[in-house]
Parts: C-alpha cells; sequence; structure tokens
C-alpha cells in the first residue's frame, strides 16, 4: 500500500513538472523577458513574478478564458517608443477598445486592421508582441526613426491558423507567413539588417517599400520574382545594399541574373510611364507650393508612383483619385497642369492660404465629385469651365476673394437632371437650393456637436478635430458614426471640459452612448436629451452639475445605464424613471453623491426622494425587489469580504454596495450571465482573513489572493466552489490545516 501512495505521489510530482516544463517559453515568459529588457522606476511590473506561471494575474495585463493575452499589444508598442510629437497621446490603456485611438482602424468586429503612423517622427524598435494583432491588415511606418530589426514575429500577423510548422523545424523566417499581406511599408527609418527571402512566399504583397534604411546585402531573388506577379512597387532606394547606391534613389538591384535583366526592362518601362504623369504634376503643384509645415515632405520625385505620398488616394489601378490638403498651412497658386489629373474624384484644399485664380483647366476633371477651396485668398472669378464636371455634387467657394458671378453653366449642375428649361429657372432653382440646404443644415448632427464644442471650454484641445468645416461629423475624434453616417456615440469622458449642455443635444436622433463623465460641466441635464429614443447608456456623473433630474429621461425606453452621481443635483428621483427599472431595461441607475430628497450625500446609497404616494411605492417596491435579489448575492459576499480586509493601496475602492452589479468592481470577471467566474488580487497589499461566505461564488472559476498578507484559516466553505479551477493562496500567513472538502472540486487543476 506504501509503494503505491509512493507511485501516486511521484506521478503527482511528475504533473507538476511536466505543467512547468510546458509554461516555459509561454507568454508569461515573454512578458518577464520583456520586463527585465525594461527599467521600471515606479515598479509598475512589480507584480511580474516568473515564479507566477499564469501572466493572467499580473497587474495590467488582461486575459480571455483562454488565459491568452489580448490587451494591451498596442500600447506595450507605445511605451517601447518615443513620441516627441504626441502622436500615440489617445493610446491610452484605460480605454479597452482601442478603436477608439487616433491612427487605428478596425472591422466591423472591433479587431485592428490597420495603423497609419507614417511621417509620426517616432523612434524606437518594433516588439515582438505585435503578432498578437492577428487581423492587421496595413501598418504603416515610412517616415519614422525605427530601429533595429523587423522582428520574425511579425509573420504570425495573418491567419495565424494556417501555419502549423514548428520553428525549429521549419527554416523559413516568420514573416514570411503573411500570406495575405498587401503592403509593407516600412521606409524612411533606421531599420539595419538584411531583407528576409521569406518576403518572396507573401503572393499577395503588392508594395513593398523599405527605401530610407540601414538595411546590408541583396535583394533576394525571391522578391525580385514577384515583380511578374502582384508586386506593382518595390522601393529599396537609399540603404547599403550591394549593387545600389545610398545617396541616389534608383531602385537599382545587384542580382546578376535573368531576375536582374527583368527587373531593369520593368524600371524602363515604368519610367517611360511615368513621364509627364500624376506624379510630375503633383510634384510641380508641391514646388509651386510653400509648405512652412513639410506636409508635402513625402513627395518625392524619385518615387514614381505618387500613391505612396501622403495625403494622396489611389484607385486600385494606382491613378491619383482624391488629395486631401485641408488645413495644411500651404500657400501660393493652383497651376493649370492639375487638369491632368484625370482620374481625381475629390479635391480638398480648404482653410489653406491659396492664391490666384482659379485655373480653367479644372473644368477638365470629368470625375470629380467634390471640390473644396473654401477658406483661402483666390481671387478672379469663378471658371465656366466647372460647368463641364457632370458628376460633380459638392462645390465650396465660399470665403475667398472671387469676384463676378457664378456661371450659368455652374448654376445649370444643379437642375441638369431636374428638367429646368431656362437659365432665369435656372437662376432661381439655384437660390431655392441654397435656402434648402441652408435650411437642412440647421440643427444637423454636425451643427449641433460644433455649437456643443463653442458652448465648453476645452483646455486640453480634445475637441480641435471638431471643423465645421467638415460636413460629415463622423471624421472628427470622439465621435462614432454607423452606416448611415449618423452618430450613435459621443466619448469624451475625463477629457478635461468645462461649460453647460445644450438643449440641442437632443437633436441627435440615432445616438445610443453619451459618455461624458468625470468632467467639470456645470448647469442643469437638458430636458430634450429625453428625445434620444435610442440612447442606451448616458454617463454624465463625476460633473458639477445642478438642478432636478428631468423626467423626459423616462421616456428612453432603450436605456440600461444611468449614471448621475457625483453631481449637485436637488429634488427627487422621477417615477418616470424608476419605472424603467421594473418595466424597462434600465439595469443601473447610479444618483449616490447628490443632493436629492432622501439620499445621503456622504456616503452614495442609493436611496431616492419621492414626491407623492404612487412614486412611494413604486420606490419601496424596487428597493424590496432588489433587496430580495441581492441579499447573500456575488456582490454582498464580496462587499462583505472587503470590509474584512485591510487595503492600505485602495485597490478595492470601485467595490461600491450602491453598484449591484459586481461586474463593473476592479478585479472582477463575470460570464455572459453577469455571474462572478474570476477574482484577481495578488500582490495586492490585502490583509485579513478569508470569510466563509466566499463558498457562496457559485460559478467562481479563478481565485487569485497569493503575495498578501491574509491570516487565518482556509475556509471549509471553499470546497463548495465546484466549478474552481485554480485556487492561488501562497506567499500569505495563513495557518491551520487544508480543508479535506477541497477534494471535493473535481474541476480544480492548480492548488
Amino acid at each position: 500500500m506504501g509503494a503505491q501512495f509512493a507511485e501516486v505521489i511521484s506521478a503527482g510530482f511528475l504533473a507538476l513538472a511536466l505543467a512547468t516544463f510546458v509554461s516555459c517559453n509561454t507568454e508569461g515568459d515573454i512578458l518577464y523577458k520583456q520586463r527585465v529588457a525594461w527599467e521600471d522606476p515606479e515598479n509598475v511590473l512589480q507584480s511580474w513574478d516568473p515564479t507566477v506561471h499564469n501572466p493572467c494575474t499580473w497587474l495590467h495585463v488582461t486575459c480571455n478564458y483562454d488565459n491568452s493575452v489580448i490587451r494591451d499589444i498596442l500600447y506595450k508598442q507605445r511605451e517601447a517608443w518615443e513620441d516627441p510629437q504626441n502622436m500615440l497621446q489617445t493610446w491610452d490603456p484605460t480605454l479597452h477598445n482601442p478603436c477608439l485611438w487616433m491612427h487605428v482602424m478596425c472591422n466591423n468586429d472591433n479587431s485592428v486592421i490597420r495603423v497609419d503612423l507614417g511621417d509620426a517622427d517616432i523612434s524606437g524598435p518594433l516588439i515582438p508582441q505585435l503578432e498578437g494583432l492577428k487581423n492587421l491588415q496595413y501598418f504603416e511606418l515610412y517616415g519614422n526613426r525605427l530601429n533595429g530589426s523587423i522582428p520574425a514575429t511579425m509573420g504570425k500577423l495573418k491567419h495565424l491558423e494556417v501555419i502549423w510548422e514548428q520553428p525549429e523545424r521549419d527554416n523559413t523566417p516568420i514573416i514570411g507567413h503573411l500570406k495575405s499581406l498587401e503592403y509593407l511599408e516600412l521606409h524612411n527609418n533606421a531599420l539595419s539588417g538584411s531583407i528576409p527571402a521569406s518576403i518572396g512566399n507573401i503572393k499577395t504583397l503588392k508594395y513593398l517599400r523599405l527605401n530610407g534604411n540601414g538595411l546590408t546585402g541583396t535583394v533576394p531573388l525571391e522578391i525580385i520574382s514577384l515583380l511578374i506577379s502582384n508586386l506593382a512597387e518595390l522601393n529599396i532606394a537609399d540603404n547599403n545594399l550591394d549593387g545600389t547606391a545610398r545617396k541616389s534613389g534608383r531602385r537599382a538591384m545587384a542580382a546578376p541574373s535573368a531576375a536582374a535583366v527583368l527587373f531593369s526592362s520593368l524600371l524602363a518601362f515604368a519610367t517611360l510611364v511615368s513621364c509627364n504623369t500624376e506624379g510630375d504634376i503633383l510634384y510641380a503643384q508641391r514646388q509651386a507650393w510653400k509648405d512652412p509645415n513639410n506636409v508635402l515632405q513625402s513627395w518625392d520625385s524619385t518615387l514614381a508612383n505618387p500613391c505612396s505620398w501622403s495625403h494622396v488616394t489611389c484607385d486600385s489601378n494606382n491613378s491619383v483619385v482624391r488629395l486631401d490638403l485641408g488645413l495644411a498651412g500651404l500657400s501660393g497658386p493652383l497651376i493649370p497642369e492639375l487638369g491632368g489629373l484625370n482620374y481625381l474624384q475629390y479635391l480638398r484644399l480648404p482653410a489653406n492660404n491659396l492664391s490666384g485664380d482659379i485655373p480653367q483647366s479644372l473644368g477638365n476633371l470629368t470625375n470629380l465629385v467634390r471640390l473644396e477651396l473654401q477658406k483661402n485668398a483666390l481671387s478672379g472669378t469663378i471658371p465656366a469651365s466647372l460647368g463641364n464636371i457632370k458628376a460633380l455634387e459638392l462645390l465650396r467657394l465660399n470665403d475667398n476673394l472671387l469676384t463676378g458671378t457664378v456661371p450659368l453653366e455652374v448654376l445649370s449642375l444643379t437642375y441638369s437632371t431636374m428638367g429646368a428649361h431656362s437659365e432665369a429657372a435656372a437662376a432661381a432653382l439655384f437660390t431655392g437650393f441654397l435656402a434648402f440646404a441652408m435650411l437642412v443644415s440647421c440643427n444637423t448632427e454636425g451643427d449641433i456637436l460644433y455649437k456643443q464644442r463653442q458652448e465648453l471650454k476645452d483646455i486640453n484641445n480634445v475637441l480641435q478635430s471638431w471643423d465645421p468645416t467638415l460636413v460629415n461629423p463622423c471624421t472628427w475624434f470622439h465621435v462614432t458614426c454607423n452606416n448611415d453616417n449618423s452618430v450613435i456615440r459621443v466619448d469624451l469622458g475625463s477629457a478635461g471640459l468645462s461649460g453647460s449642455l445644450i438643449p440641442e443635444l437632443g437633436g441627435l436622433r440615432n445616438l445610443q452612448y453619451l459618455r461624458l463623465h468625470d468632467n467639470n460641466l456645470t448647469g442643469t441635464i437638458p430636458k430634450s436629451l429625453g428625445n434620444l429614443k435610442n440612447l442606451v447608456r448616458l454617463e454624465l456623473q463625476m460633473n458639477s452639475l445642478s438642478g432636478t433630474i428631468p423626467a423626459s429621461l423616462g421616456g428612453i425606453k432603450t436605456l440600461e445605464f444611468l449614471r448621475l452621481n457625483g453631481n449637485s443635483l436637488t429634488g427627487t428621483v422621477p417615477t418616470e424613471l424608476l419605472y424603467l427599472v421594473l418595466a424597462g431595461n434600465l439595469t443601473e441607475i447610479n444618483v449616490a453623491g447628490n443632493n436629492l430628497k432622501g439620499t445621503v450625500r456622504s456616503n452614495g446609497f442609493r436611496a431616492m426622494g419621492v414626491h407623492s404616494a404612487a412614486a412611494a411605492a413604486v420606490v419601496f417596491t424596487v428597493l424590496a425587489l432588489s433587496t430580495l435579489v441581492s441579499c447573500n448575492t456575488e456582490g454582498d459576499i464580496l462587499y462583505a469580504q472587503r470590509q474584512a480586509w485591510k487595503d492600505p493601496e485602495n485597490v478595492l475602492e470601485s467595490w461600491d454596495p450602491t453598484l449591484v452589479n459586481p461586474c463593473t468592481w476592479f478585479h472582477v470577471t463575470c460570464n455572459l450571465n453577469n455571474s462572478v467566474v474570476r477574482v484577481d488580487l495578488g500582490s495586492a497589499g490585502l490583509s485579513g482573513s478569508l470569510i466563509p461566505q466566499l463558498g457562496g461564488l457559485s460559478n467562481l472559476q479563478y481565485l487569485w489572493l497569493q503575495k498578501n498578507n491574509l491570516t487565518g484559516t482556509i475556509q471549509e466553505s471553499l470546497g463548495n466552489l465546484k466549478n474552481l479551477v485554480i485556487l492561488e493562496l501562497q506567499n500569505n500567513s495563513l495557518s491551520g490545516t487544508i480543508p479535506a472538502s477541497l477534494g471535493g472540486i473535481k474541476t480544480l487543476k492548480f492548488l
């Protein structure tokens, strides 16, 4: 019997050893290695402990249910870079969704698909963790001062599920596995080393721009061979490659083979085609302008294809279809050659200091949809040739020095498809259109938001992009629109704003989320917010709002979260709002920390003042129902545990009993049914005992309390946690015996 027991013990230790072995080179090892590479004077990485195999317990790391790190990759990259221009200021780890960050684009599933940081003046290395951006398609980093080598792990950015080779059996550098990559733009940095031949495996690659670095060696034949398939541009100028000149912009390659002949032929053909092309036109326009801000720095005549230039957009045939240079600080004339951009659809040059005449040749731009030249210093008359542009939908010439009249040819564009029969009718119709346009534009979403901007003081310039010259506010920061270009979200929490809310906000008919918490807003809550019939969340907490709570908010049947706590509101909570708790979707209403009747200013208790017997009945019904449900619930259990502990670091500050749902508390994770499945409090500086009620967290799977100063015994009731997978209580001051009840937890894997 003793021998059998010894065998069991040996098997147990073998299993533990195997688990430890498997954990080597895991995500925890990666993160710990990064910690060692960094200097951390503030000890923010103190919890990144290599003895704790699971990094999901570490502070500043969040995992999914498979314990895979899914957050903070971009923020870690920001920390690895120097950013003197504060281009990455919005990369804020407190915003869980990086789709709200500048220079980041996501798909409909909120997965990052594009990062645009060309000419951002950033410096530093690329971190290997970028492999975690599984759906990344475009990563533009040209014109910076990046150094170090290209991480091999970037090869895991696309379709990782098709890569099954083990690293030790696969001699292909990982970057060659980017099976769906189309753009690889790393030009004008300080990258070194050789160009990986494995890039030639990327059959989908269309643009490879590595010019302006410190690369050495030769250009692999595998890459050159792509020129006969999809590769439309290969630029390796200004490196230290064999057979290329460091100071020249020529894209010659040292490849003494048929590939070299093929490459030279393609270059000759490209040079022939590029003569007097769109690139030449744009470069001539650059030379005619003064550019004090160097926004046209990337307009490089040595690059035949202008599609790589900033502020230029091309179609799939590499023809220029868009120029976006509003508010660029440019001055000088428009050159007549612009009329040669035959495929141009959008020409946007507003709010510069352009002078001279509008060229007649712009009338040749027959594909033009938008021409925006407003707010410049253009003079002369409006060219009648603009009337030739039948595709034109938007013409903005306001706020210039133009003289004369609006040509009838231009006016005719407003009625050409409507059957007008005379010039007089055209003029009348045009005037009518102007009046109608002014009527329609009043109180539109853009106008509403811009008026709100004017009402607010914005010391941090977070609203700088709210530009009234842009009709569509969907391009503004902190604003999100739906597929119909209607505003559905405004996110301006903790933005340093002060001032009042305007009544016109009630005109944002499709708004679903209005988040203005933690500012210094004053005045009253407009009654018109009750018109926001699609609103789901209204977060106005932690401001200086006064007056009463509008009863009109009770008409928002879609409202799920209403947070008004931490203001100076008076009066009572309207019965209409309370009714939403019983018969509507409202799952959270927080009015703590106000001056409402029936509430206590200091403790945040959410009792609600009433103004009628009927209201009182509703209130007591709601309170009774919530009390019945909340008795001995998970929130009550966790709050009781908080009270039993000493918390000198205030890590449990968010464990607020006025919030019924503990899923909003820090260090607590819930499942889709809002049931607590995880408590993460390792290395939190806590002291005190474990309470027996913890055994009532019936769905708990992970309980991490290691490296604190917990005392007392391990509660027998923990054996009731039948879903527990991991229980970590090591490195505390617990005493007594190990409860036998823990043996009844069949799901337990780590103790």
